[in-house]
């Protein structure tokens, strides 16, 4: 009779302790999952907003390239701005990108407009080819004064 409720004191024991491990390993693998998922998501939208600023950093180089006219020589500040931003772009945007984008800023005969150079990084760095030149808006200095956008074709 002992020996009966000692085997039966020593099968609880086991059981609990069991459903002890089983319990906090599955807890673990769970929260470890969960984690991992977590860390995934993490990771992804760091590399899209990665993305994101080298393009801002493409568009804020040429906004900057164009707001001084034609013909008319850049502010020392300005200059400045540019060469930083030029910089920052030919270290960071991928080498087919940074090739365009220096053809299009020394005004090459065989460079693209900006807003194709644009289109090329929102394709490359984004993967995206929805948009078209016409589709961006390009406030031009002429029309400044009447508030009326040009939309390029």
């Amino acid at each position: 009779m002992i020996q009966l409720l000692q085997s039966l004191f020593t099968g609880a024991v086991g059981g609990a302790a069991v459903a002890f491990l089983a319990k906090t390993w599955i807890e673990t693998r769970l929260a470890a999952s969960i984690k991992h998922e977590y860390d995934k998501q993490l990771e992804q939208y760091k590399k899209e907003l990665d993305k994101r600023q080298k393009v801002e950093l493409l568009a804020e180089l040429f906004a900057e390239w164009i707001a001084t006219p034609p013909g008319t020589p850049p502010s020392p500040d300005q200059r400045l701005r540019l060469n930083k931003l030029s910089f920052a772009a030919s270290l960071w945007l991928p080498p087919d990108l940074v090739v365009e984008v220096g053809k299009t800023l020394q005004l090459s005969p065989d460079g693209k407009s900006l807003f194709d150079v644009l289109l090329l990084a929102r394709k490359e760095i984004a993967g995206d080819e929805s948009v078209k030149a016409g589709n961006i808006t390009f406030w031009g200095a002429n029309l400044e004064l009447k508030g009326q956008p040009i939309i390029q074709k």
